[in-house]
């Protein structure tokens, strides 16, 4: 969770925060929660506070780049980036990401709902990863939209 840009300390200090640091690292560390419930309730306040006609769901896959073997789920993968001073294959994380795109005023963003590391081993593929994302966010969806609420972008 906590990583070399220290996402968390960035948002922990951009909050007023109530309770000490070691309060929210045990939180984080050793508590209850789900990822998926958070990812949810992302989506759940985003479609009651930025009511649209369509949304638009990004989901796109990532390499995370790994030095140490160790790592979990950490394969060599094909950089199809083809980029000059990187190698054609490399050792990472396969990430597949999913955001949620949000129109206002000719202005546009896409707020990050869920991720979720692709195993290197096994018969899972980037697309079933792709649909277990949206089957989690589907249940956000009001029942008087119809199927077609969702607009999905891979």
């Amino acid at each position: 969770m906590l990583t070399q840009t220290s996402f968390v300390t960035g948002a922990w200090l951009a909050i007023n925060p109530l309770r000490s640091w070691s309060a929210y690292y045990k939180w984080l560390q050793e508590g209850q929660w789900s990822w998926v419930a958070l990812g949810v309730q992302m989506a759940r306040m985003m479609v009651t506070f930025f009511p649209q006609l369509v949304w638009f769901l990004i989901i796109d896959d990532t390499l995370v780049y790994r030095a140490s073997r160790k790592a979990s789920d950490c394969g060599v993968y094909h950089q199809h980036g083809n980029k000059a001073n990187r190698p054609q294959y490399a050792r990472g994380q396969c990430w597949v990401s999913m955001a949620l795109s949000i129109t206002r005023a000719r202005k546009y963003t896409a707020i990050p709902l869920l991720s979720r590391l692709m195993r290197s081993d096994g018969n899972t593929g980037k697309l079933d990863a792709a649909r277990t994302l949206l089957r989690a966010v589907a249940r956000v969806s009001p029942a008087r939209r119809s199927a077609s609420w969702w607009t999905v972008g891979i």
